[in-house]
């Protein structure tokens, strides 16, 4: 049995952003944290599970989940580009194995897809006090 967990973050400025949170839910404070199975996790993140991820359908459900995160994304217009991501995005996909017989986890997998901002040019995007504060962050970030 398998079992799969979604989860999508963005690095905006400093701060760490849940993008699967509901937006009726109060944000909480996100941290990085390590878990008894070392890895690397962001704790109080929302964790999307797809319904039964080895179904015909597994594959869209994870796609549904990725393009929710995405609608969340902080874009903003510059003057080179209409639709800049001004963070850095990652989703991480934990799958878990667990053993038939016994029903005890076996394995487990995880693959994270990072989506970096481009460094920018102030003079090339168009000068606004917001977009150079975000370019600053997302050049010292890389």
């Amino acid at each position: 049995m398998y079992k799969v967990k979604c989860g999508m973050i963005q690095i905006f400025k400093s701060d760490l952003v849940d993008l699967l949170r509901d937006h009726e839910t109060l944000p909480c404070d996100l941290s990085i944290e390590e878990d008894a199975n070392d890895l690397i996790y962001v704790k109080g993140a929302t964790v999307i599970s797809p319904d039964d991820f080895t179904s015909e359908d597994g594959v869209d459900q994870l796609i549904r989940i990725f393009n929710r995160g995405v609608d969340n994304r902080i874009m903003r217009s510059t003057d080179i580009n209409e639709t800049s991501s001004r963070s850095h995005l990652l989703f991480s996909i934990r799958v878990e194995k667990y053993k038939k017989d016994t029903g005890k986890l076996d394995r487990i997998g995880k693959l994270t897809f990072i989506d970096l901002a481009g460094s920018e040019r102030t003079a090339k995007i168009g000068f606004d006090e917001e977009l150079y504060e975000e370019g600053l962050f997302i050049n010292e970030s890389l």
